[in-house]
């Protein structure tokens, strides 16, 4: 840690901090439409001023009781960056540190009163909460619905791993939840994610909150989203964090959920597409038994006198060994 931030209690050093610090934007982006409905504030630059983590920085801040008064310090700057977003529609999702609530400095009320000052609806503004520092008790739990009632939406983020649990989400009762990418990862190949996911959108539809699937890296995984139900995306796929201070309502996706014909994915299933002659039910055995010596397949499909199928028999099951 840099010697200099020994002294970074007083208010002016919190400002150099401040100062220093800078936000990139990700965008969150609804892709059956391609518009961005939010962008999630992320710091940068804290390694120019002393530490190797943004953990680290604010553990320090709260370990000399300052955590509250750089929030809000960083609250103002990120809001004040945001405006044009915000004339826009589009969300702000900011990160609280859950410790700010114990902080002896804590006042309630600040944000609202400086949204309003800028005539910004607070509904615009999205607490991001997750429980690297747990939230169980009941100050912590009370405040958070203090924010809820001025009008903030609440975001449990990387729901589904570490301490943020199912316990959590009936506690907290967020109004949006962001799914770790440890569960978007290989979506399309492991069934169990898979599963877990699904069960996430029936839980959804049942207690009112939305969904929105973080570290979304590539267009599978859109496609497999898309299928399960989820269209709220934010990943390096969509584009990764900037220092940007013009926000628009739109960005241009290099994607499309109009997944045509797959030529390709044709092609490759007529490959393996091969024609075999049915057997008729009222056939003999003994033809029966002449059809499987000469032919090397699977399945064999059995129609009726009108050559309508009536079943498919499995040979590997029944007879091959």
């Amino acid at each position: 840690m840099n010697v200099y931030y020994k002294n970074f209690s007083s208010v002016l050093d919190i400002n150099r901090v401040v100062n220093e610090l800078e936000f990139a934007f990700q965008p969150i982006v609804n892709t059956k439409t391609g518009i961005v409905i939010g962008y999630e504030a992320l710091l940068r630059n804290y390694q120019n001023i002393g530490f190797n983590t943004l953990f680290d920085l604010f553990d320090y801040a709260h370990s000399i009781n300052s955590l509250h008064i750089l929030d809000i310090n960083l609250r103002k700057k990120a809001i004040n960056l945001f405006i044009d977003g915000f004339k826009k529609g589009i969300k702000l999702f900011y990160n609280i540190d859950n410790r700010v609530i114990e902080d002896k400095n804590y006042q309630r009320g600040f944000t609202k009163e400086y949204l309003k000052s800028l005539n910004i609806d607070p509904s615009l503004f999205v607490f991001e909460v997750s429980e690297r520092h747990k939230i169980s008790d009941i100050l912590g739990l009370e405040i958070i619905e203090n924010y809820r009632q001025q009008g903030f939406k609440i975001a449990l983020d990387d729901f589904g791993v570490g301490n943020v649990c199912l316990e959590t989400l009936y506690r907290l009762r967020p109004d949006i939840v962001k799914i770790d990418g440890f569960f978007i990862k290989e979506l399309g190949e492991d069934i169990e994610k898979k599963a877990i996911v699904e069960s996430l959108v029936k839980l959804s539809n049942t207690l009112n909150y939305q969904l929105i699937a973080e570290k979304v890296e590539n267009i599978n995984q859109i496609y497999e989203l898309d299928d399960i139900g989820i269209n709220l995306v934010q990943g390096y796929y969509i584009a990764k964090p900037e220092f940007i201070t013009s926000f628009k309502d739109k960005i241009s996706l290099d994607f499309s959920l109009k997944r045509g014909t797959h030529s390709n994915l044709k092609e490759e299933i007529i490959k393996k597409v091969y024609k075999v002659d049915p057997i008729r039910i009222n056939d003999e055995v003994s033809y029966f038994i002449n059809v499987l010596k000469n032919l090397d397949v699977d399945y064999l499909p059995v129609v009726n006198n009108n050559n309508i199928p009536v079943y498919l028999i499995n040979l590997k099951k029944y007879i091959k060994p």
